[in-house]
């Protein structure tokens, strides 16, 4: 998990509506300029210097050099500040007042919460997960009130806005789970000044998601041994070698308790407070419920509280025993105990009712105070380790050196303070740490040949190693690169390019040293000691402006493996603000190549807010998604203009996008392979149940019920395969919809009029179909080829047909479907021409193993069912066995809807004869299609490809049908 999941703000600076964001290992702001990208680091290093101590100050401090904010008009929204200064009406009303009308007006009505939500509010929000093992995912609320205050003067009226915190709340999908509301400020004579604030909880909420939140199970507890060592010590590409991919996130000491485990123990459904109170008595029910109306509403209706950091009032707020809720509890259940005689007792004082209640409990009673003090102790931790993920944070601006021989301490500039930090650091005791800053400086040879059979060299180049002069007495530090001849240069004498490049390698350096830990293990009892130790490195996040700033492309793209090295072997996460579309790129090949996953790089666009408000972008933020093969969709995204679509790394990624096809596309039909096996098999077991059925005399239910179990199986594995088929399919349209095949559309315009092509799709899937024939490897599988030729035929087979229907007159139908004109002669054709009948009539075989349906095309105009490519063609077939060309004696004209389909055709067919003689290519195209799929009769299929050449013929025959048009 990197160390900051996100950030969420709204009036802050370009932010005007609440955006939020969620941060990936390595997550990259790009956009166009002044669009507020910038805003994201300042708002971070904000509230770093706030939120250092806590969240404890009334007001925020805007006077901290590096985010150089300046003052509240410079950090607010421009927007909203002047609307706000501008409005009519004024905020008189106090908020404690407002939370008094609240109370007032609510009472007993818990359904609102007393949160009053501001669009002026300046908020800030981070995500979180509490419930421990639960893992429930919210997110921490900082709300900061502005007030306004005008000022008249003799000539005018000033206005004046500050501002004041207002509010701290964990949120889950805009429900409030646990608030304060801050309502005033007590300034005491004898202590220190404090807050006035209520606190209020969602209790029965809560509970709600910890029922319905599984425990995320954890079967060993990760920590640190040798093999993780040598992770963080072999270079970036030994690891990928070593791993096929890299990991970014070492769950080390992952906490295995859960808090709330003693409640999800004790919960007993029906019986325990806050359930549904299912199987009570309706006497009981009433009883429970009165207790759960009693807490609730005093949980939601808040507790007034005093304190000093806001913190606190996560802590202890209600889980006191003085608070008087678990005596209600209690009260309640011992009064349903008792007898009712000793209930209406005079004798017994309220002081001896006091102490029976005050020091009894009950299951219930203790299940709520638990509860409270697990929920009330999560949420703390929860908000403090939020809070100190902030000091883990570091920052480097795009001037990140200076050409200076000598750095002084005492000119205290970021460059100098990277410079001391470094020199800090003896690299001899931290193997890990040389080794990366050394690789990258260097030449980075990894085990890997080039074309002159040399090692490949993946580091920068610059030099051999850096190094460093030290005299801390009068605080003078120099820095050297010790070149590959051994001789040395200062820093002031290397390029303004290199001097930019080196404060990043620097920096990695001094955060994996300061954030690195010791652990030891392999606890030796008889000594009393542990025999070994490894490293292992803390999470931090850096956040980096324009880190390509000044060097040559081919070095920005190797940027990119810079910060995923570092970011694995130290567990650093970046946040990068770049225009360089060589790092976006090389990010994108590495997704593709799945060296790195989706999950690990988040990307965000930013458009200019002027443009968002005049209507000319939709919105101010755009997470650009990455696809499993690195594609993005640049034009949806970005534009035109922000991309060198020539580039290198961009033909390497298109490559890789085939590659990545055809490994998923393959993935699909080995699971329709295995899909149609099982379909055999069952048909195979329900043939053999039906001839056990006609010879059996005894046992028959016991048979059936097996028939009837095969056959519902069989049917779900046929849904299955055509949800295969389905998404076979979208995996191609996916991958050609990322290329640009307009060039292979120009050719089939060249071979078909379009003009005569009926469904809009049908030149798409040539087109497409085309550009796969072209660009898959020769020794690819080709069945994305046939599948595509084979859709454009179905959608051109389906129009004809659905034309032809609405063509016939209704009342036409039935005689022209009558056994008279149709049945019967229709079986005479085929008798004479020679065909087998079988299968009760029903069925044709026209060629061993190949039977056709007589009568599609007559129940297609009877009952319009959902016609599949198969059925189609066969309609096609049947014409070609009667037609004239081919038996000139036996034709179809004695079926009068055959006659009738055979005039349609040669209306639209330029050459009919031509035409009709190409009908027996359907069968070819009907088991070629059915192969590319694999779903079909294995005997059919030759191999377990479709090679190019089988491609170009079927291409062939589908474009000679067409050109007939």
């Amino acid at each position: 998990m990197p160390n900051i999941e996100g950030i969420g703000l709204q009036n802050f600076r370009t932010f005007n509506k609440k955006e939020e964001l969620e941060f990936a290992p390595i997550t990259l702001i790009t956009g166009t300029n002044n669009a507020g990208k910038s805003s994201i680091f300042r708002a971070i290093q904000f509230l770093i210097h706030n939120f250092k101590d806590g969240i404890v100050s009334e007001n925020l401090d805007f006077k901290t050099m590096q985010h150089e904010l300046g003052n509240l008009e410079r950090v607010v929204n421009r927007v909203t500040m002047e609307t706000f200064k501008d409005s009519k009406l004024p905020k008189s009303q106090h908020m404690y007042s407002r939370l008094a009308d609240f109370h007032k007006n609510n009472g007993k009505d818990s359904c609102e919460l007393p949160v009053f939500k501001e669009d002026e509010d300046l908020v800030f929000t981070f995500p979180i997960l509490f419930g421990g093992r639960r893992e429930i995912s919210a997110a921490i609320e900082v709300r900061y009130e502005l007030k306004r205050f005008i000022h008249k003067k003799e000539d005018r009226e000033e206005v004046t806005v500050s501002h004041d915190i207002k509010n701290i709340a964990i949120v889950r999908n805009g429900e409030y789970l646990h608030w304060s509301n801050i309502i005033g400020y007590r300034e005491n004579y004898d202590e220190a000044p404090e807050w006035e604030m209520v606190t209020n909880i969602d209790l029965k909420k809560i509970i709600q998601l910890i029922i319905d939140t599984p425990i995320v199970e954890i079967n060993e507890k990760l920590e640190p041994n040798e093999k993780t060592e040598d992770f963080f010590t072999i270079d970036l590409y030994s690891r990928i070698k070593k791993y096929n991919h890299t990991y970014f996130d070492f769950p080390f000491f992952k906490n295995t308790n859960d808090d709330y485990e003693a409640f999800t123990e004790k919960f007993i459904k029906g019986k325990s407070l806050f359930s549904d109170y299912s199987g009570l008595t309706k006497e009981e029910k009433s009883k429970l419920l009165a207790i759960e109306e009693k807490i609730t509403t005093e949980l939601l209706k808040g507790k007034d509280n005093s304190q000093y950091k806001i913190l606190e009032c996560f802590k202890n707020s209600f889980s006191n025993i003085l608070d008087g809720m678990e005596r209600d509890i209690v009260s309640a259940e011992l009064k349903k105990e008792e007898p009712e005689e000793e209930q209406n007792s005079k004798s017994q004082s309220l002081r001896e009712l006091y102490n029976s209640q005050m020091f009894q409990t009950t299951p219930n009673s203790e299940l709520f105070t638990n509860l409270l003090n697990a929920i009330e102790k999560d949420f703390i931790d929860t908000v403090q380790k939020k809070i100190d993920c902030l000091k883990k944070v570091y920052f480097l601006p795009t001037t990140r050196g200076r050409n200076r021989e000598w750095f002084i301490d005492e000119q205290n500039s970021e460059d100098i303070q990277i410079v001391r930090d470094f020199s800090a650091i003896y690299l001899e005791h931290h193997p890990q740490i040389k080794s990366f800053v050394n690789f990258w400086i260097g030449k980075g040879e990894i085990d890997e040949l080039d074309e002159n059979g040399k090692n490949k060299q993946k580091g920068f180049k610059i030099g051999k190693e850096l190094s460093v002069f030290r005299d801390e007495a009068i605080g003078l530090t120099k820095i050297f690169l010790v070149n590959f001849d051994d001789t040395k240069t200062p820093l002031v004498d290397l390029g303004y390019g290199v001097s930019q490049l080196l404060p990043i390698i620097m920096k990695v350096a001094i955060i994996a040293q300061k954030h690195q830990s010791i652990h030891e293990y392999a606890w030796n009892d008889q000594d009393g000691f542990y025999e070994k130790q490894t490293i292992y490195f803390n999470p931090s996040t850096l956040l980096i402006e324009e880190p390509e700033a000044n060097l040559h492309p081919s070095l920005q793209s190797k940027m990119a493996e810079l910060f995923i090295d570092a970011a694995s072997r130290f567990n650093i996460q970046f946040i990068i603000e770049t225009h360089s579309e060589y790092l976006i790129y090389k990010f994108q090949e590495y997704v593709g190549q799945k060296i790195v996953s989706t999950s690990d790089i988040r990307m965000y666009y930013f458009n200019h807010p002027n443009d968002v408000r005049e209507g000319l972008k939709d919105k101010y933020i755009n997470h650009v998604q990455i696809d499993n093969d690195g594609s993005i969709d640049y034009n949806k995204y970005f534009g035109k203009g922000f991309f060198d679509e020539q580039t290198n790394l961009k033909l390497s990624l298109l490559n890789i996008q085939r590659n990545r096809f055809i490994e998923d596309y393959n993935s699909i039909n080995e699971k329709l392979k295995e899909s149609h096996e099982k379909l055999v098999d069952y048909d195979a077991k329900i043939e053999k149940l039906n001839q056990e059925l006609l010879t059996t005399t005894s046992g028959k239910n016991d048979l059936e019920e097996q028939l009837n179990k095969i056959e519902r199986e069989k049917e779900e594995k046929e849904l299955e395969l055509q949800k295969l088929i389905k998404e076979q399919e979208e995996k191609i349209d996916e991958y050609v919809a990322k290329n640009d095949y307009s060039k292979y559309k120009t050719e089939v315009e060249a071979i078909i009029d379009k003009t005569k092509i009926s469904n809009s799709k049908t030149l798409q899937y040539l087109s497409t179909g085309k550009f796969l024939l072209k660009n898959l490897d020769d020794s690819a599988d080709f069945a994305p080829v046939i599948i595509q030729y084979g859709r454009a035929v179905e959608f051109e087979l389906r129009k004809w047909l659905d034309d032809f229907k609405s063509s016939i007159i209704s009342t036409d139908i039935p005689s022209l479907c009558n056994d008279t004109n149709y049945k019967d002669k229709f079986r005479q054709v085929f008798s004479d021409l020679g065909l087998i009948l079988v299968d009760n009539e029903i069925n044709y075989e026209i060629n061993t193993g190949e039977k056709i349906d007589l009568f599609n095309l007559r129940n297609y105009i009877q009952s319009n069912p959902k016609w599949t490519f198969g059925k189609s063609t066969q309609i096609f077939e049947l014409f070609y066995y009667v037609s004239p060309t081919k038996n000139s004696t036996y034709n179809y004209n004695s079926v009068a809807l055959i006659v009738k389909f055979s005039n349609y055709l040669k209306s639209i067919w330029t050459d009919y004869h031509t035409a009709e003689g190409l009908f027996d290519t359907f069968r070819n195209i009907l088991d070629l299609r059915n192969c590319a799929g694999h779903t079909y009769n294995s005997s059919v299929c030759a191999s377990d490809i479709i090679d190019k050449n089988t491609a170009e013929i079927y291409v062939a025959k589908v474009e000679a049908i067409f050109k007939c048009l």
